[in-house]
């Protein structure tokens, strides 16, 4: 049973992960002016409307609630994960891990 619970969270930890990358790029391809990775924040990607100057930088993301989106599910799955696998953490240090992870 401990096995397959480190598995879940491992994999869960991964899918986290990987649903956050796939938010980030399908809202960086819609965004205008091209969204450029060395100038442009994450966050700009979730602000929602266009004609937005902000620090010099116009925004514009078609697809801000899929990213906000993306941002709300990789924090879930990644407490989800941390859940399973605390187990691997013995003592205190455990809650220490959970309340960080939090």
């Amino acid at each position: 049973m401990r096995r397959r619970r480190i598995t879940i969270g491992a994999i869960v930890l991964m899918l986290a992960g990987l649903q956050y990358l796939a938010a980030e790029t399908i809202s960086a391809a819609a965004f205008s002016p091209a969204y450029d990775y060395a100038n442009n924040y994450i966050s700009d990607l979730g602000v929602p409307g266009c004609g937005i100057v902000y620090s010099g930088r116009e925004l514009c993301s078609p697809l801000a609630a899929l990213m906000n989106t993306g941002f709300i599910v990789d924090g879930i799955l990644f407490f989800v994960a941390s859940l399973l696998l605390a187990p691997l953490i013995t003592g205190a240090l455990r809650y220490l891990f959970l309340m960080a992870a939090l």
